[in-house]
């Protein structure tokens, strides 16, 4: 689940810590959001298997192409054009279906890789995320205000305006998501081999609840 803005939880007597090594203090925390990377790695993998099952081409390959292209958009893209070329219609919706829960999951695992975060005793159950350059820029305001001889008197005004805060419910809810599509494109990937009944495969992945929410219009869909 997307985090929630850490404006309303704020209090004038919280005291937050926020950058390198708070994940410490939310061991729990800290465990999903490893494991939400660690998952996110093997969806990665699983799409370029589907490249290779639906090129029928040399799997080592295919894949090293793939994971070659560093803009996730230009994956989704070369995956789709391969897929207008070869799948039926049916099997290019569903197709279409997986990368639009793949483009909204993908977000939030970003998000997840290049935060900053932070804790407060005030919030228990939660961790605080900050984006890396609103960080950046907050530190860049407060030093040079020092520098100049003039602190400011709130500082963390504007960090606070931006930060987000992760309950474990939250992360719990986004690594079961993960969870959910790497099962679908996994599935995908043997419906696209040459398997005996490989439409089992097909099937089971047509019965997963985010696959059957994102078959309405791809336009439509956000996690």
């Amino acid at each position: 689940m997307p985090p929630q803005p850490f404006r309303p939880f704020h209090r004038p007597h919280f005291h937050y810590e926020i950058g390198a090594g708070c994940l410490k203090s939310r061991p729990q925390h800290s465990a999903l959001i490893t494991l939400s990377l660690e998952i996110w790695n093997n969806v990665e993998l699983q799409m370029s298997l589907i490249l290779a099952a639906m090129l029928k081409a040399d799997t080592a390959v295919a894949v090293d192409m793939f994971l070659a292209i560093k803009s996730s958009q230009t994956q989704r893209e070369v995956l789709n054009t391969v897929a207008k070329g070869i799948l039926t219609d049916a099997d290019s919706e569903i197709l279409e279906a997986l990368l639009a829960v793949y483009r909204s999951l993908e977000r939030q695992r970003n998000k997840l890789a290049h935060g900053i975060y932070g804790f407060s005793n005030e919030l228990p159950d939660a961790i605080l995320w900050a984006d890396i350059h609103d960080f950046a820029s907050f530190l860049v305001r407060v030093y040079a205000a020092e520098y100049a001889g003039s602190p400011l008197e709130d500082p963390h005004a504007p960090l606070r305006e931006s930060m987000y805060v992760y309950s474990l419910r939250d992360l719990a809810k986004l690594v079961a998501d993960m969870e959910e599509l790497h099962n679908a494109v996994m599935l995908f990937h043997s419906y696209q081999q040459p398997r005996p009944n490989s439409l089992q495969y097909r099937d089971r992945l047509l019965e997963l609840p985010l696959v059957r929410k994102a078959m309405k219009p791809v336009d439509d869909w956000e996690i």
